[in-house]
């Protein structure tokens, strides 16, 4: 099997459709449907630090960012999410490892946090975050808030 090549490129309003599709994939499962529109205001108020995924045939296959809080010393990676077809083919950890080298520059900031859920908490755990924090059915039923952290700097 090739290796998936991606490109993360920064977000534009055209990609709005397109992740828009990608992420209501991701639905139930990782997301609550209403979600959505949290994540496109999102879009609205963030989109500096934001990336769309594109494979090699030019196709959006995700989203993901991060919002930098240097004055109260946190980062966070927000909104990250892929084509279910393509989970589990590196590329979540890529995102990940992108953010942070964006993030570790800014000598102000101290930790990242992530909030996610039950779903996907282990897989930053891979990557070096610790659970932090939990709430049951935060962001709907049967999808639990999981905060995860990493010390930087």
């Amino acid at each position: 099997m090739n290796e998936l090549q991606v490109a993360f490129n920064t977000y534009s309003i055209s990609d709005n459709d397109e992740l828009s599709r990608v992420i209501k994939l991701n639905m139930p499962t990782f997301f609550n449907h209403d979600e959505i529109e949290d994540y496109l205001l999102f879009l609205n108020s963030q989109r500096q630090f934001y990336f769309t995924v594109y494979n090699e045939k030019n196709e959006v296959v995700g989203g993901f960012g991060y919002s930098l809080f240097s004055s109260q010393g946190y980062a966070k990676i927000d909104w990250i999410f892929f084509d279910p077809k393509i989970h589990g083919q590196r590329v979540g950890s890529e995102a990940v490892r992108f953010c942070e080298a964006h993030i570790l520059p800014h000598k102000a900031v101290k930790k990242i946090v992530i909030t996610t859920s039950q779903k996907t908490s282990t897989f930053f755990k891979k990557l070096g975050y610790t659970l932090e924090k939990t709430q049951a059915d935060f962001w709907g039923k049967g999808l639990d808030l999981h905060q995860v952290v990493k010390s930087i700097g």
